[in-house]
């Protein structure tokens, strides 16, 4: 369960490998997926849940028959996985992702 405004509850279901939508203040949607879910005890003795991401990347390139854009994921490193509490969450499989195999990827 997690808080959104004062009063208002909201009970989320994440699970290892969901796409999410994240807003940040760069971008107006950003794409992620969820790779690491953990609690951690605060010193009010509450528990509070993050989340650890791997980000997907705007190609600038829309395929050629759907025209979707094409996103792929970022450079794995400590600058692409990013942790953040659950709150930051908007929504969670809004937007589906299709594999798009081809001979340069």
């Amino acid at each position: 369960m997690i808080e959104e405004k004062i009063g208002i509850l909201s009970k989320v279901h994440l699970h290892f490998d969901d796409f999410i939508t994240i807003y940040e203040e760069d971008h107006k949607e950003s794409y992620a997926i969820i790779k690491d879910i953990f609690q951690h005890k605060g010193n009010n003795n509450k528990y509070y849940t993050f989340i650890i991401v791997n980000w997907f990347e705007d190609t600038m390139v829309k395929h050629s028959v759907l025209k979707y854009p094409l996103y792929r994921l970022q450079v794995t490193g400590d600058k692409w996985k990013c942790i953040f509490p659950i709150t930051v969450i908007d929504n969670i499989q809004k937007v589906y992702f299709i594999h798009n195999c081809n001979s340069e990827r």
